[in-house]
């Protein structure tokens, strides 16, 4: 069976899950569970449209979690089945950023790619935030500069809320020095963990390239 989970899905499927176990432990009215059981597998069932049998068997038994080692059991189940990001090696990022003479690399014998929808890092150095992610079929890389908020921020591609989002900005055309800013988790790592769609990386990505 091939893959056909992304990141964002597998998160969105865990916070279903989740979602589900508050109802059993909260809602006093086993009609209101019921009903939630159910949403549940329709919520999940429709990211997927084009699946087969076989697929569909791997969520037999969602709706019946009863505690955090079983959906910890179920999300095992899928693990295997989730869309990695593509592997990148060093010579990678330095053809994504050709204009960082000294590019800062980060480490990545221990990246997981089963669970990014998008690849960062921070260089404290220099302030920056480099993002890696996919615009129309190919990868493409984004340098931005960090100023950090006095304030809890609001992350633009996960709508994390906290005091480790920062304002971002990005040079988005060289011959009118354009800035666009956004306010974006600064863990990049946490910040994939967070996301159950791709409308904020999407937004946040068009918008850099705009004026490219």
């Amino acid at each position: 069976m091939e893959k056909f989970i992304c990141p964002h899905q597998f998160n969105y499927i865990r916070v279903q899950l989740n979602q589900l176990l508050q109802t059993v432990y909260f809602a006093g009215d086993y009609r209101v569970y019921a009903a939630h059981r159910l949403g549940v597998r329709d919520n999940v069932l429709s990211m997927f449209p084009q699946l087969g049998p076989s697929e569909i068997r791997l969520f037999d038994g969602m709706e019946d979690v009863k505690g955090q080692s079983e959906i910890g059991e179920f999300m095992q189940r899928l693990e295997p089945y989730v869309i990695p990001f593509p592997v990148l090696e060093p010579d990678n990022l330095r053809k994504l950023f050709p204009k960082v003479k000294k590019l800062p690399l980060p480490d990545l014998a221990e990246v997981n790619w089963s669970k990014l929808s998008y690849f960062g890092w921070r260089d404290i150095a220099t302030n920056t935030l480099f993002v890696v992610t996919r615009h129309n079929g190919k990868l493409i890389g984004i340098r931005n500069r960090i100023t950090s908020l006095n304030r809890p921020g609001v992350c633009c591609v996960c709508n994390h809320s906290g005091q480790d989002v920062g304002l971002v900005t990005t040079v988005a055309k060289a011959s009118n020095y354009t800035t666009v800013g956004n306010h974006m988790c600064l863990n990049t790592i946490t910040c994939n963990a967070a996301m159950t769609s791709l409308k904020g990386l999407v937004f946040f990505v068009e918008q850099a390239q705009r004026q490219r």
